[in-house]
Parts: C-alpha cells; sequence; structure tokens
C-alpha cells in the first residue's frame, strides 16, 4: 500500500504597499497635513500673545490716537511693570484677590450610587465688597442642593444640580465637574440601595 502524502502549501497575503503619495517624502506630507492646524493656532494663541507683551513694554493705550502698531512711539521697557509692582494699590488689589478666594467657599460630598454615578450635596457661601473693610462675613450668601453626577473613571460626563439660595430654585445641567476632582478607582465606592 502506498502512502499519499499532501503538501499543504500556505499561501501568504500580499504585502500591502503603502502609498507613495506622489514619490513625497512622509515627513513632508505630515507637516503640510498639520500646517493649517499650526498656522491657526499661532494666531488664535501666540499672535496675540506676544502683541499683549509688545504692548507692555509701551504706555500705548487705545485712546492714545495712534493704532498698535504705533506703540513703539511710546516705548518705555520695564517702567510699567515697575511702577504697578512698586504700587501700593497693585499690592491691595492683589491681597483682595486672594482675600476673596479665601472668602468664597464651596463645598461638595459625594456619594456612589453606582459605578458611573454618584449623588451629591452641596453648599456655596460667598460675598464681595469694593473695599476690604467693607467686607461683612455676616452677610455671606449661600445656596445649596443636591445633584446627580455621570462620569466615567477619569472624566465627568454630565450632571444636574437642584439647588436653592435667597433667589428661588434652579435646576442647573453642566457638563464639567465642579470641582474638577481627579479620580481614580480607589475613590470609588459603591454604596448599597435597599429600596
Amino acid at each position: 500500500m502506498t502512502d499519499i502524502v499532501t503538501e499543504n502549501t500556505v499561501r501568504q497575503a500580499p504585502k500591502r504597499r503603502l502609498p507613495d503619495f506622489g514619490r513625497r517624502n512622509e515627513k513632508i506630507v505630515a507637516g503640510l497635513t498639520i500646517a493649517p492646524g499650526q498656522l491657526l493656532m499661532f494666531f488664535i494663541v501666540a499672535f496675540p500673545a506676544a502683541v499683549a507683551i509688545y504692548i507692555g513694554f509701551t504706555e500705548w493705550t487705545p485712546t492714545s490716537g495712534d493704532n498698535v502698531w504705533g506703540a513703539y512711539h511710546y516705548w518705555h521697557w520695564f517702567d510699567g511693570y515697575w511702577e504697578a509692582l512698586t504700587s501700593g494699590s497693585f499690592w491691595h488689589a492683589m491681597w483682595l484677590t486672594v482675600w476673596f478666594m479665601l472668602v468664597a467657599v464651596s463645598v461638595e460630598s459625594r456619594w456612589a450610587l453606582t459605578a458611573h454615578v454618584d449623588g451629591a450635596v452641596f453648599i456655596d457661601a460667598g460675598t464681595v465688597a469694593p473695599r476690604l473693610g467693607d467686607l461683612d462675613l455676616s452677610a455671606l450668601k449661600t445656596s445649596y442642593g443636591v445633584g446627580v453626577r455621570l462620569h466615567t473613571r477619569t472624566t465627568t460626563l454630565g450632571r444636574v444640580d437642584l439647588g436653592i439660595s435667597s433667589e428661588g430654585w434652579r435646576v442647573m445641567f453642566k457638563m464639567n465637574d465642579p470641582l474638577a476632582l481627579t479620580r481614580s478607582a480607589h475613590r470609588t465606592i459603591v454604596a448599597p440601595f435597599v429600596p
């Protein structure tokens, strides 16, 4: 008896050819592809920042009669910055800013209802005044309420809050985190719910 041996030849798939972009270098094509976005970012971010720095070295104002490109007539280097840093009103404004940050209070307590839904209770309090001496901490305006937060492990997708203050009730839907909390798995605790 004769054994018949058959060989199964495995055919390999044909190698895929990458596009040659008209025989252009891939780096050049990539650069040309992202160039419009980079130009847009330049004119939205870098150009206005450079103009603001340029104006900061001058005494030009919009009411000085010249356009912004003529601001070099009013050039004075660091004199404006030095004047601000040695001014009592500048440091008074800085102190008021720090004070207002300390006076405005926002507190929120969250409980995990499920893996991706949190319940929240919050209270906000704050006050404003034109001068530091006019601040009356006994006249803090407060608001409080409850809410629900929908989130993934790292991002808050949306929240619905029901709040009440001296101005009345308000329902708010937002797609951000009010306190910009960082999330991690060990901070999420699922609370049991029994009807």
